[in-house]
């Protein structure tokens, strides 16, 4: 995935509104990547709150790339698809320790339980204190 880059709204203390494009790589707006531009919706603005870095001199209209450290990255990709497919993981092997074995119906009741503990764990996660503040792009660098 290429750094997003996007135009600055409005500027407040050292936290800047971005506007940026909701599919921001090629592959992604084609369908071909992780399938971020297929549930967002081609060519659709999206507003942003990014910290600025200290030192950075930016107005609004300038046009900023966007980052997020690597390993914040990682964290927010286990956040959204890690915990959800965790959970259904758990929840089956779990029943079929117990059972043995598994009917379809049983097993689909199942993982889709799994699913919604995996989106409430990682919902609830996301929710302490610090841990947004941790995924939160910043401005990298101004574009010329």
């Amino acid at each position: 995935m290429d750094s997003p880059v996007g135009r600055i709204v409005s500027i407040a203390d050292s936290r800047a509104t971005v506007s940026v494009e909701a599919a921001i790589c090629a592959r992604c707006a084609a369908g071909k990547g992780c399938g971020a531009g297929l549930l967002s919706g081609a060519n659709q603005m999206r507003l942003v709150d990014v910290q600025i870095k200290p030192g950075m001199h930016v107005k609004a209209g300038d046009e900023v790339q966007l980052s997020l450290a690597p390993s914040h990255l990682l964290r927010a990709a286990i956040f959204a698809y890690g915990l959800p497919l965790g959970g259904i993981i758990l929840a089956l092997a779990i029943a079929w320790t117990m059972n043995g074995s598994l009917d379809d119906r049983t097993a689909i009741i199942l993982a889709i339980a799994g699913l919604v503990g995996g989106v409430l764990t990682g919902r609830h996660l996301l929710n302490r204190d610090g841990c947004l503040k941790n995924l939160v792009p910043t401005i990298s660098g101004r574009r010329f």
